[in-house]
C-alpha cells in the first residue's frame, strides 16, 4: 500500500495531464466547429458520436468501462456545446 501523499501526489500529476488534455481537447472541437461551418456541416454526427462511445468503452476496459463512459458524455455534451458556440458566433 502506497502511503497517502504519495497517492495524492500521483493524483495531482494525473490530474494536470488531464487537464492539459481537455484543453487540448477544447481547442480541436473548436478548429472542427469552425471547419464544419464553412463546410456547412452539422454540429451533431449520430454515427461518430456511437462510434467514440463505443471505442471509449474497448480503452476503459472491463473494471472502469461504466465510470470513464459516464464521464465521457459529460465531455461529449460539454464538447457539443462548444462546437455549438462557435458555428454560431457571429
Amino acid at each position: 500500500m502506497k502511503p497517502l501523499e504519495q497517492c495524492r501526489m500521483e493524483i495531482d500529476e494525473l490530474d494536470a495531464k488531464i487537464v492539459d488534455l481537455l484543453a487540448r481537447r477544447i481547442y480541436v472541437t473548436n478548429e472542427m466547429a469552425e471547419t464544419k461551418k464553412a463546410q456547412g456541416v452539422p454540429i451533431y454526427d449520430e454515427m461518430r458520436e456511437e462510434l467514440l462511445r463505443r471505442r471509449v468503452r474497448q480503452l476503459a476496459g472491463t473494471e472502469y468501462e461504466e465510470i470513464v463512459a459516464e464521464i465521457y458524455e459529460t465531455i461529449i455534451t460539454e464538447s457539443k456545446k462548444q462546437q455549438m458556440q462557435r458555428y454560431f458566433e457571429g
